[in-house]
């Protein structure tokens, strides 16, 4: 396996990672509304300045929605989570 092949594969798992937790089990989310909205702005490429400017919520705010999303994702890093978001949420129609 090339390492393209397994970035393919590593983005495939992660968007799986971000559908299962917008559809969760027998289609009931496991995001609660908050952490949607959150996860959608990080796949449009939002800065947490930007985040926190939109929702109007403090940065410990900002930041708790962002941990919750690594752990319900087990995406660890911004940029994965962000690539995922993007592709799930596009596909799905659900950025503007």
């Amino acid at each position: 396996m090339t390492a393209i092949d397994a970035r393919r594969a590593e983005l495939a798992e992660d968007c799986a990672r971000v559908r299962e937790a917008l559809d969760g089990p027998k289609c009931v989310s496991t995001l609660c509304p908050q952490e949607r909205a959150v996860l959608k702005m990080v796949g449009m490429g939002m800065t947490d300045k930007e985040i926190m400017a939109a929702l109007r919520i403090t940065k410990n705010t900002a930041h708790s929605y962002m941990q919750r999303l690594h752990d319900k994702t087990a995406i660890p890093y911004r940029a994965r989570l962000a690539v995922a978001a993007y592709r799930v949420c596009e596909a799905d129609r659900i950025l503007p």
